[in-house]
């Protein structure tokens, strides 16, 4: 959010943290140091608004990692809930005030594709909201945004409305 730091989500687990425009990584988040050596491959990352911590979504487990970006400790981990379809290309974004968290992927169910939102309360590590929509042809990226106060999520796309985050 400050612009001083990029993190990348790399191909063997890790997460590189970098300080940027200086490209000097600042800080390397190994997968071992939070599954007990088995591989992890986060799909998306997003900082909080200090920049103090960053989430990362471990696709293969359905977790939501949470780490301090000073020490590259994990501070929690919060399961998702099973779901009956196959889901993908996740994003994840904090709001400002760091007590919500959105998470979008694509979701498919016989062969009918449609985005699927979840809607976190991070003080109580617990599901608030959850809901789908169908997607367009071809609208596989998510363009979503959160409010600054959490409570509207924006979608982009034909016709779209914001929704009231509860």
């Amino acid at each position: 959010p400050d612009g001083k730091l990029l993190a990348i989500p790399g191909v063997q687990g890790e997460i590189e943290i970098w300080e940027v425009p200086a490209w000097k990584r600042h800080r390397l988040i190994v997968d071992r140091s939070v599954d007990q050596g088995n591989l992890i491959q986060f799909l998306s990352v997003d900082f909080s608004a200090d920049s103090k911590k960053l989430v990362a979504f471990y696709g293969s487990r359905q977790q939501i990692h949470f780490f301090d970006i000073s020490t590259g400790k994990s501070l929690k981990k919060i399961p998702l809930p099973k779901t009956e379809y196959q889901t993908n290309l996740p994003r994840l974004r904090l709001s400002r005030d760091g007590q919500r968290l959105v998470l979008t992927r694509v979701a498919e169910l016989d062969a009918a594709q449609f985005r699927e939102v979840q809607v976190w309360d991070l003080d109580k590590d617990k599901l608030v909201q959850s809901f789908n929509f169908p997607l367009s042809l071809g609208e596989l990226r998510d363009s979503s945004a959160i409010s600054a106060d959490g409570r509207w999520l924006a979608r982009g796309g034909i016709n779209e409305n914001p929704m009231g985050l509860s």
